[in-house]
């Protein structure tokens, strides 16, 4: 099977996805899963740990497979420095990802042929538990102000 998206080589696609969906969704998602993940789902104590662990990992499953031309299915991963996933097979072209999730988002970054990183979360605002809200409002006005062409 020939991929279905095509990176550039100086390319970093960023996908994103609700953590918050329904039932449904959740378990067509789990049964996506191998069985060994099946199983490491079955030991999260958390329904939060397991909504994001089950969609974060059909979402690489599903993505990565369509970069590499597989079957999600086919997607194997290990474990590289302090705990982190990587695209085990198949990977021909050096394909790297990075997964985060915060609040209700789960964010995906994806490149070739390097190491990349993404970090994502949720906006504090004051009087919320966040923090007196100083910095935040302060980095809030500074993205405000971004170029709509700056942000990627």
């Amino acid at each position: 099977m020939s991929p279905l998206i095509e990176l550039a080589p100086d390319a970093v696609h960023v996908w994103t996805s609700p953590l918050n969906v329904d039932e449904h969704v959740m378990e067509d998602m789990l049964e996506r899963l191998s069985p060994s993940e099946q199983k490491r789902v079955g030991a999260l104590l958390e329904e939060r740990a397991v909504r994001q662990y089950v969609i974060s990992r059909a979402m690489q499953r599903h993505l990565l497979s369509r970069y590499v031309g597989g079957h999600p299915g086919e997607i194997s991963f290990g474990i590289v420095a302090m705990g982190k996933p990587t695209l085990s097979k198949p990977n021909d072209i050096g394909l790297t990802f990075n997964t985060t999730h915060s609040g209700t988002l789960v964010v995906i970054a994806v490149t070739a042929n390097r190491d990349v990183g993404v970090d994502v979360g949720q906006r504090a605002h004051a009087g919320d538990g966040g923090g007196d809200g100083r910095v935040m409002e302060d980095e809030a006005h500074a993205f405000d102000h971004v170029e709509p062409d700056r942000v990627t």
